[in-house]
């Protein structure tokens, strides 16, 4: 793609910004990153990469692996994919996670499914979530993009919902 055509498509993501958003994720923000798309996927998902180099075709690869499984159409204008900008790897996991605020209570629910404590040298964080309105934040693995969109998409928050099974 030359550089007034790619200009013209960062443009056009830039403007549709403005408008109404097919998805509105109503759950608790757990992030609160400041989102400015700098890119967008050859099937038209805009994305912040953060400085990080994303795959953007294995982003389309994964969205229509998640159109397949859960019988939808995800409206690709209507997702903003950010890189959180603090993610690390973490030294407990060695998955790639990046801070937020998770809930008390989701803490303890993930204490009783994994049997593990949040530790100070191995915090609870998150690889993935939806930040208000339609934003799924990830690590540039982009290992829990079909979670979130469950979240967001389907607007399904419990975890256990045979979906998240299915196809995550």
């Amino acid at each position: 793609m030359n550089k007034p055509a790619l200009s013209l498509v960062l443009l056009a993501g830039a403007i549709g910004c403005g408008q109404d958003q097919p998805y509105y994720y109503g759950g608790p923000d757990i992030t609160a990153y400041a989102v400015s798309t700098d890119a967008v996927s050859p099937e038209g998902i805009r994305v912040d990469s953060s400085g990080n180099a994303i795959d953007l075709g294995r982003l389309d690869e994964l969205t229509r692996e998640f159109d397949a499984c859960a019988g939808v159409t995800v409206d690709r204008g209507g997702v903003v994919v950010k890189i959180a900008p603090d993610w690390y790897v973490s030294p407990c996991s060695g998955g790639q996670g990046f801070p937020c605020a998770l809930s008390d209570r989701y803490k303890r629910q993930l204490e009783e499914q994994t049997g593990k404590k949040e530790t100070t040298e191995c915090p609870w964080n998150c690889a993935g979530a939806v930040q208000s309105p339609n934003v799924v934040v990830l690590a540039p693995a982009l290992a829990a993009y079909k979670h979130e969109l469950i979240h967001l998409v389907m607007g399904i928050d419990d975890h256990q919902d045979q979906l998240y099974g299915k196809c995550e």
